[in-house]
């Protein structure tokens, strides 16, 4: 599947919005090897669309963990849900630093 067009002005919009972090693991540009890639919250595969609220930053690890999926199964209860989306929920109420900031821990099912 070809990647959707993204104008320049919605990257650099969408990189401003993010602070140029991962949008689920925080991580800085500049710690990161690597280019923070731009990501469909809802896949495009799934029909998200390429605008600037579909859109935010994701290190390639965490974008390629997440690929197209929008649900995930919760191992403590074996329930589906939502995954985080950086754009709309704010992350210290799901997430927090372990082990001196070398892990992220989940707070929530989400």
């Amino acid at each position: 599947m070809n990647r959707p067009y993204i104008s320049v002005e919605v990257v650099r919009q969408v990189r401003e919005a993010a602070q140029n972090r991962c949008g689920y693991c925080l991580s800085p540009q500049f710690l990161v090897m690597a280019r923070l890639e731009i990501e469909h919250l809802i896949p495009a595969s799934k029909g998200g669309s390429s605008e600037e609220s579909n859109l935010w930053l994701a290190c390639p690890i965490c974008n390629g963990y997440k690929a197209d999926k929008t649900e995930a199964i919760d191992p403590e209860t074996r329930e589906s849900v939502s995954l985080f989306n950086p754009r709309s929920q704010v992350w210290t109420e799901h997430f927090r630093w372990i082990e001196g900031g070398l892990r992220v821990e989940g707070l929530t099912a989400i």
